[in-house]
């Protein structure tokens, strides 16, 4: 969580309005999941069935409710301040360049690859990192259970970027040697993006 929150001076209506979408999709999936995933699922081997509109869709999709649920998280944790420095359009831009640019890592990957990828950890992880590129001082607070207490650790986000990319290399690494189904390329991928945005913003 942010310990310390920077306030926005206007309502993050894209964020709000993702969140919205994210969560309706995905709970209405939730009925019939494996059939929703197999026809609308990012497949690498058929990645441009649809015209390549799986790209967009897998973004709204999610396996579980945690899934959907820690996605959702992040997405209004950190959107909102990136939505207002960015503002909407390129805001949006970002998290749609970063949700392909991770599904195009991911293809490239195995392109071979049946199985569906789906939500929306790509987009998300480009907003994470542009956050803590553009706000490295902030602190955020997690919540660890030592034996039979529970302690929270805070550090700053840039701190926190730095665990987080270790984390993914680790994962990216599993996922290549076959170990994981988690697409931590999907992530790099969008981290990649969230760098490039902040580059472009910084600089001009």
């Amino acid at each position: 969580v942010e310990c310390e929150v920077n306030a926005v001076s206007r309502l993050p209506l894209v964020t709000w309005g993702l969140a919205a979408l994210i969560c309706g999709v995905s709970v209405w999936a939730f009925s019939d999941l494996a059939r929703v995933v197999k026809e609308f699922g990012l497949v690498p081997a058929q990645a441009w069935r649809h015209g390549g509109l799986t790209f967009l869709t897998s973004f709204v999709l999610h396996g579980g409710l945690l899934h959907l649920l820690s996605n959702v998280y992040f997405l209004l944790i950190f959107g909102d301040n990136v939505e207002e420095a960015l503002g909407r359009r390129r805001y949006l831009a970002l998290i749609a360049l970063a949700a392909v640019v991770g599904d195009l890592l991911h293809v490239a990957m195995d392109p071979h690859s049946q199985v569906p990828c789906i939500g929306a950890s790509g987009g998300i992880s480009g907003i994470i990192v542009f956050y803590a590129l553009k706000f490295p001082h902030a602190r955020l607070g997690f919540l660890f259970r030592f034996y039979w207490a529970f302690r929270w650790v805070r550090i700053s986000a840039r701190t926190a970027l730095i665990l987080w990319l270790l984390l993914q290399s680790l994962g990216a690494w599993q996922q290549l040697a076959g170990f994981t189904n988690v697409s931590a390329l999907a992530h790099l991928g969008g981290a990649a993006v969230g760098f490039a945005f902040w580059w472009v913003c910084h600089e001009s």
